[in-house]
């Protein structure tokens, strides 16, 4: 199997448990081009699997793009939810459906934070800088990599096969999180030692998800599939449904 859009040099992984009957050969570092060029890859079949940000994967099935919507998902815990519940599925079957690739894992980068030299940012009003991991507090957007296969590759697969690449997709989204839940506090003390100042902003964040439910989700319900997906997706962690 060739899986694209990864960093690093190139080198082969082994394919779950099968007794090295499968193994993937890595093309890292944009080799194969763009990771939306890695998509259209698999989806004839050229690129056998890519791992690639969300946002790169909605121009392609759109209603994948309920995920990275401001302020849906506001912990690893409804990310992990979403993903591996019926939400997720149904994102995988449109996937399939839409472009002839599926998502077999989900990855788990974390929240993008704000970072600024000038000055603390508290408020909409503070707003300038770049997002990395930390240094304010906001979740606005939760990074998320699905790992997809061309569809044709796997339907060529024995159903055994299938299992096995299926299974390894669950081991490797089981072990994105769990990374996710060890490194992302030891990150932040390292950055508070070294001197970064790290900021929580007012109201719990209250102005900033006001103006992402009331002037940004309205924008993106055609191309999620409507008002009632989402409300679909925020039920299913929880939170207050939205009305058009």
């Amino acid at each position: 199997m060739s899986v694209g859009a990864v960093t690093a040099d190139n080198f082969k992984i082994a394919v779950g448990d099968s007794g090295g009957e499968h193994s993937g050969t890595l093309f890292l570092n944009g080799k194969f081009g763009s990771e939306q060029d890695t998509v259209n890859e698999a989806a004839i079949g050229t690129v056998d699997m890519s791992i690639l940000a969300i946002n790169n994967v909605t121009p392609f099935s759109t209603t994948v793009g309920v995920l990275s919507l401001p302020y849906v998902i506001l912990s690893l815990e409804d990310a992990e939810k979403l993903t591996q519940g019926p939400i997720g599925q149904e994102l995988t079957e449109n996937t399939v459906n839409d472009f002839g690739v599926r998502i077999i894992a989900w990855t788990y980068t974390g929240f993008r934070r704000l970072t600024n030299s000038k000055k603390p940012v508290t408020s909409v009003a503070d707003l300038d800088g770049q997002d990395n991991p930390y240094t304010t507090n906001l979740r606005y957007i939760f990074s998320i990599e699905p790992l997809i296969v061309s569809e044709q590759v796997f339907q060529g697969l024995p159903e055994k096969d299938q299992a096995i690449v299926l299974e390894a997709g669950q081991r490797a989204t089981q072990a994105s999180a769990q990374f996710l839940r060890d490194k992302e506090a030891e990150i932040k003390e390292i950055l508070i030692a070294e001197g970064m100042e790290i900021m929580d902003p007012e109201n719990n964040e209250k102005e900033f998800i006001q103006l992402a439910t009331e002037a940004v989700w309205p924008d993106f319900y055609d191309s999620i599939g409507g008002v009632e997906k989402l409300n679909a997706v925020l039920a299913e962690i929880g939170s207050e449904p939205v009305s058009e």
